[in-house]
């Protein structure tokens, strides 16, 4: 999976191929109309996604459409005493979330844009004091 970077370094040549891929119109605005408020909690994490952004909020994760801004989706485990989900990435297509209480949990991504947990990582030993990370 290549990354690439929104920011291009100013002492190499970049072509065509190279140059990174702008977002969606209206997705960095100062307009208060495009600001989502992911069901009045704290946002924890972003990331953006095949034109989704998803927004980890307490121990739920909001998709929204970023053409329009519209919430497709909001998937979690159903415990909340999992905590807030801290981390996501996307990997073969599934995508690997990130809780506070050290475990991964892995989503599918249905054709109709709904989420399915297939699987959940446990059994990381974690000192109280370091972070749990997918990465």
């Amino acid at each position: 999976m290549k990354i690439r970077s929104w920011i291009s370094s100013s002492s190499s040549i970049n072509t065509a191929a190279d140059r990174p891929v702008p977002p969606p119109k209206g997705v960095f605005s100062n307009d208060a109309s495009n600001s989502l408020n992911p069901r009045n909690a704290h946002v924890t994490f972003l990331a953006m996604h095949n034109n989704l952004l998803y927004a980890a909020s307490s121990n739920k994760i909001n998709i929204f459409e970023l053409i329009n801004f519209t919430l497709i989706d909001t998937f979690n485990n159903k415990d909340p005493s999992s905590g807030s989900a801290k981390s996501v990435i996307f990997l073969d297509g599934k995508i690997f979330a990130a809780h506070q209480d050290c475990k991964i949990r892995v989503w599918k991504l249905s054709p109709n844009k709904q989420h399915k947990l297939i699987a959940t990582l446990s059994g990381l030993a974690m000192n109280k004091n370091l972070m749990c990370s997918v990465l």
